[in-house]
């Protein structure tokens, strides 16, 4: 919901700078750039929770298994989001 009210009023406020005559162009275009650096920068993240969800919903995992992830070996204790 706030990422919604936060993009109403960025639109509101281009709104009211173009009707006082300020090129919005180049706030535009800066925004874009920011944008597609928060975007490289989050690719990781949202990357892993894709995964974790996967992981969750294929049941790939389920307790009391034995794993070996990456030389370590063990047992499922306990799945969960965090």
């Amino acid at each position: 919901r706030s990422v919604l009210v936060v993009t109403i009023f960025v639109i509101a406020g281009m709104i009211v700078l173009s009707e006082l005559g300020v090129n919005i162009g180049p706030l535009l275009a800066g925004a874009g750039v920011v944008g597609l650096a928060v975007g490289f920068g989050a690719q990781t993240l949202i990357r892993d929770i894709f995964s974790g969800a996967f992981f969750l919903i294929d049941d790939a995992f389920r307790k009391g298994e034995y794993v070996e992830l990456d030389n370590i070996r063990g047992t499922v204790e306990r799945i969960s989001m965090r």
